[in-house]
């Protein structure tokens, strides 16, 4: 997913027809939305959620992840949420409680237990769907699990097959992220995204306008495996 992100960012700043459509125009909410140039903390969080369908409404949410990093710093910490984690005084889990709009994005209460349950202020929201997903793992030629190799599709049906365990469907998720990161190296340093950008706004969104996603992501490139730290969190229901 965060290679979505920076594979999207590094097209923006290598962009070389300025009459190109910008590949992300439709926002969603983000769990902050400062306004432009304000972005002066000395670390910056991007909350990346998964879903079934972006254009779907409704939508079920599939993955919780938050990408952090902190310039001039290029490691990228990202943390994955358990859809089962809850807020113990509504008494639902962040699945039960998402909903989804394509116009508006992800509900108020989503978010506001989300903050509390994982409290990380974003910067930024990506949203991106089964299809962007799974295009992505195919992008990267698939991906080799224990020795065996699996394309977008079949990664898809993994996850599937853990939807109703989430401890074990967010284990999976840090594992086929970190194979994805293997495969970075192979990409190159100026990869053909077009097939990628094809899948925006239907199928990923950002809540900040492009250029300044590409500007913020911009120190990060080239992304390297050894750059990402990927961890799966186990978390307690919060107040």
């Amino acid at each position: 997913m965060v290679c979505f992100v920076l594979g999207v960012a590094g097209v923006l700043l290598r962009r070389p027809n300025p009459g190109m459509p910008s590949p992300i125009a439709t926002p969603v909410i983000s769990l902050a939305s400062p306004a432009a140039g304000t972005l002066t903390s000395p670390q910056t969080t991007i909350l990346i959620l998964g879903l079934s369908g972006v254009s779907d409404d409704p939508a079920r949410l599939e993955s919780i992840w938050f990408a952090s990093f902190r310039l001039p710093n290029t490691e990228v910490y990202l943390h994955g949420v358990p859809l089962d984690a809850r807020r113990a005084s509504r008494g639902r889990t962040l699945a039960e409680v998402f909903s989804w709009s394509p116009k508006k994005g992800a509900s108020a209460a989503f978010l506001e237990d989300l903050a509390i349950v994982a409290p990380l202020e974003s910067d930024a929201t990506v949203v991106l769907d089964r299809q962007a997903f799974a295009a992505l793992v195919d992008y990267l030629g698939g991906i080799e699990l224990s020795g065996a190799s699996y394309s977008g599709e079949q990664v898809l049906g993994i996850l599937d097959l853990l939807a109703e365990r989430p401890a074990s469907a967010l284990q999976a998720q840090a594992d086929i992220l970190e194979a994805m990161s293997r495969r970075l190296p192979e990409v190159g340093a100026t990869p053909d995204l077009s097939e990628l950008l094809d899948l925006v706004p239907k199928h990923a969104r950002s809540s900040m306008p492009p250029g300044e996603l590409a500007a913020l992501l911009a120190p990060l490139l080239p992304a390297s495996p050894e750059s990402l730290h990927i961890t799966p969190l186990t978390l307690q229901p919060k107040p």
